[in-house]
């Protein structure tokens, strides 16, 4: 739950807002927020877990939020630089409707990344797909490099990822996005080359890097092909 806070005295000078309603609004905002956050699940869907990250676990004081859904698959989320857990949530919550678990990490390491997939696997998610956006895109593929401690990944995608070697693994379905104006596009290109198959490209019009994709003009063509992926 991320904190906020509200001028009020701005809002008081709007005439037509009335003084009580003013003195609860934060409290209005607060209530809007968890039911946005998690209005949207379906009665028979288990709400997300906060995993505890003391440390003595397993993630070494990742932030990290698990959905549950049953079957062998599972995605795991890593984030780029500037973003949390909380930027994977609408996608982790539509895939869950659909039978498919999460487990959103705010960690951009590839220690993050393996341990993430052993807190899956504990679970009894034996097919995993791993989903980073920029340095989170590099720590993915850190991760990758690991052999011993990637062998339940089955797809990886790979939002303009800032660093890293190609993908050597010929097992793994690979979907590499970014966009075709961007800094990171050569790299991204790079990445793609040497990477072996089964591997595709789709590169976005624009500018945007990494999950800003999916808040900008492309967010619902960027989202779609994301979920598509994970579900085929």
């Amino acid at each position: 739950m991320r904190s906020f806070t509200i001028d009020v005295s701005q809002l008081q000078t709007w005439k037509w807002l009335e003084e009580d309603i003013v003195s609860k609004l934060p409290f209005l905002l607060i209530a809007a927020y968890l039911f946005t956050t998690f209005a949207s699940f379906a009665a028979d869907v288990a709400p997300p877990e906060n995993l505890v990250t003391n440390a003595d676990s397993d993630l070494y004081m990742s932030d990290a939020t698990y959905f549950p859904a049953q079957g062998a698959k599972a995605v795991v989320w890593v984030p780029g630089f500037i973003f949390n857990k909380e930027s994977w949530f609408p996608l982790a919550k539509t895939l869950q409707e659909k039978g498919i678990a999460s487990l959103a990490i705010s960690g951009k390491s590839a220690n993050h990344v393996r341990h993430a997939i052993q807190q899956l696997a504990r679970r009894g998610h034996l097919e995993v797909i791993l989903v980073g956006a920029s340095s989170g895109g590099e720590a993915v593929l850190n991760a990758m490099e690991q052999v011993t401690s990637v062998a339940g990944v089955r797809k990886v995608v790979l939002l303009s990822p800032v660093r890293g070697n190609p993908l050597d693994d010929s097992e793994a379905e690979k979907l590499f996005i970014a966009s075709s104006d961007e800094k990171a596009m050569a790299n991204v290109q790079r990445l793609f080359d040497g990477s072996l198959e089964p591997k595709s490209l789709y590169p976005v019009e624009g500018k945007a890097h990494a999950q800003f994709l999916l808040f900008g003009e492309n967010k619902d063509k960027v989202s779609s092909m994301i979920i598509e992926f994970i579900e085929k």
